[in-house]
């Protein structure tokens, strides 16, 4: 049977036995907090449940497979990872952490795997462009973490967690919170280290490590009918060894990074929220090769909001706000301009009349760089028999980063201060359902996406950027979470066809087929459970000339519950220890093992 019918077929047995599960709340689709049933958008929200339940030691082996996304980890624990949400480009993803926007202003990307999943609480994927609300970088979608010390508001707890594993890992976790009297504190500390496995292929035979330490610190002060205030701060640094250019030279990469973020949230009236917010994120780079210090780069953003979140008459919400932002960059490289800031205004109708619903958005950017851009959303959706129906249409956009704007190269190549921002428009049909069949969603979309940035050799060995490329990506994506008894499943399948409209080429790393399935069983106080991802094959480079096959990985854990508060875990990763390169050149994640105690009081 060929792989793209499996996953239907699957989806088919599945129906005929699942059962509902309750709705869950997510903020990020429209920046005020809903249910996902009340939203039009495709959402998928982790808590720290689940966090726990796959025993995932990392973003990307949390987040791949999901729904629309495809991480890929070039070589081991903290090596770069790359995001593909519904086929976009990596840079075409909005990350926030607590609000905040995160990433490097510089390169245009987000550097996954160093956000410790030790300290995050809870994560909701937003599928589909959000430029309408959020700005600049959300043509695929918007990623939002929210920490431990975000506030949950469960009041006191204590926990810690000590591991250890394969290639000489070690974790230890611990954290503590407080209530009462208005007040809520939260501290979070987490120790990470592995001295990894070889991360190339046929070049620098030793093991690539990574060390991380990180900070979660988060306080909230309740005031009655005069709101609250929160303040967070997640810090992490470390050191990541990584394969350079002279296989007998030793390079590694110091880095740091900080969210620090303030919101006050005031009730104005019974249909009136007001809410201000402060934020700022700074990355720290260096690379040393053989001791001696090489590139530099020092990226810090800041930026302010004011909403407010109006309720009008019973059905109906108005959301309105300012957004203002401020990038900067310092580095040893030459650009020909470090700093831009970006001011934006954006207003948001939802309307509820009968079975039907409406969301109209719109959103204009006024940015330093390349002046205004405006972007809006549209969607509409109804109830019909059991079954939600939504359908939309979106415009987004990424702007140029400081490499394709400023950078200067000494060599010749340098940045263009012409550019104009990636513009896209997507047209989307849900469905959603649970009553008999449990929950499950389909979606079909199509992205079209033009003014592509690509870095042209104008001449031997000297690059520019220009606005040249453009893709369309057709997509469908399928999601199906059941429980009964003591087994829980839930299912996600991804079909693409992403493709350079000029060539006709497969857009290079795409999977065009993807499926995930986490599989759990509770028999007493052991818990056992299974993730399996299959990928299609891939193409490493724009013109399809390197194909990479593709590849299913399978992940076991055990969980066995020895007190209320305290619990022993296992987990073998790639446990059939399946060799596979992405991307190429690049070794997989041989067949692990990692064991855990964790303990937990509320």
């Amino acid at each position: 049977m060929p792989f793209s019918a499996r996953p239907a077929l699957l989806f088919a047995l599945l129906a005929a036995t699942a059962q509902a599960e309750t709705p869950v709340v997510t903020v990020t689709a429209t920046r005020i907090a809903q249910t996902a049933d009340a939203v039009t958008a495709a959402v998928t929200v982790i808590d720290r449940a689940e966090i726990e339940r796959t025993q995932a030691r990392d973003l990307a082996g949390l987040l791949n497979g999901r729904a629309g996304l495809q991480l890929q980890v070039s070589g081991g624990r903290g090596k770069i990872a790359s995001a593909f949400v519904r086929g976009t480009n990596s840079g075409h993803v909005l990350v926030l952490v607590d609000g905040v926007r995160v990433g490097s202003p510089g390169l245009g990307t987000i550097s996954w795997q160093y956000l410790p999943l030790a300290e995050i609480e809870r994560i909701e994927i937003v599928r589909g462009p959000r430029s309408h609300l959020y700005g600049s970088d959300a043509i695929g979608g918007v990623i939002q973490i929210f920490t431990r010390g975000s506030g949950s508001g469960s009041g006191p707890s204590r926990r810690l967690s000590l591991g250890a594993g394969s290639h000489d890992t070690r974790q230890v976790a611990a954290g503590w919170s407080e209530s009462g009297d208005g007040f809520e504190l939260d501290l979070g500390l987490s120790y990470f280290e592995t001295a990894g496995f070889d991360a190339t292929i046929g070049n620098h035979p030793d093991a690539d490590g990574f060390e991380q330490s990180s900070l979660d610190l988060g306080l909230s002060r309740g005031f009655g009918r005069y709101g609250a205030l929160r303040l967070g701060l997640l810090r992490t640094e470390g050191d990541n060894e990584y394969d350079g250019w002279q296989a007998e030279s030793r390079y590694t990469n110091d880095f740091t990074q900080q969210v620090l973020n303030l919101d006050y949230r005031l009730p104005v009236s019974a249909t009136w929220e007001s809410v201000w917010q402060l934020g700022e994120y700074r990355e720290q780079a260096a690379d040393f090769t053989d001791g001696l210090r090489g590139f530099v780069f020092d990226t810090e953003r800041r930026q302010a909001s004011w909403q407010h979140d109006l309720t009008l008459g019973r059905d109906n919400l108005l959301n309105l706000g300012l957004d203002w932002s401020e990038e900067r960059l310092a580095s040893n490289s030459q650009y020909s301009r470090t700093r831009r800031d970006n001011r934006a205004a954006f207003v948001q109708f939802q309307g509820d009349y009968g079975a039907h619903r409406v969301n109209a958005a719109f959103r204009a950017d006024d940015n330093q760089s390349f002046g205004v851009r405006r972007t809006g959303h549209l969607a509409w959706g109804r109830a019909w028999g059991g079954v939600d129906v939504s359908l939309s249409y979106a415009t987004a956009f990424k702007a140029p980063t400081f490499n394709d704007l400023y950078y200067i190269d000494p060599w010749g190549s340098s940045g263009n201060p012409g550019l104009a921002p990636e513009e896209s428009e997507t047209f989307e049909l849900g469905l959603r359902g649970e009553a008999g069949v449990g929950r499950w969603e389909l979606r079909l979309f199509r992205n079209e996406v033009e003014q592509l940035i690509q870095w042209l050799e104008t001449e031997p060995w000297v690059w520019r950027p220009d606005n040249v490329a453009a893709a369309r990506i057709d997509g469908l994506e399928a999601t199906l979470n059941r429980s009964w008894g003591g087994w829980s499943l839930s299912a996600d399948l991804t079909l693409l066809d992403a493709k350079d409209r000029a060539t006709g080429k497969r857009l290079a790393r795409r999977a065009e087929r993807l499926l995930r399935l986490d599989l759990e069983r509770t028999l007493g106080d052991t818990r056992l459970g299974l993730t399996w991802r299959l990928q299609g094959e891939t193409y490493d480079d724009a013109d399809n000339l390197r194909r990479l096959s593709g590849h299913g990985l399978l992940d076991l854990r055990i969980a066995r519950a020895l007190t209320p508060q305290w619990e022993l875990r296992g987990e073998l990763s790639n446990a059939l220890n399946h060799a596979y390169q992405a991307p190429a050149g690049y070794r997989g994640a041989e067949r692990a093992l990692f064991v855990s105690l964790a303990y937990a009081t509320r």
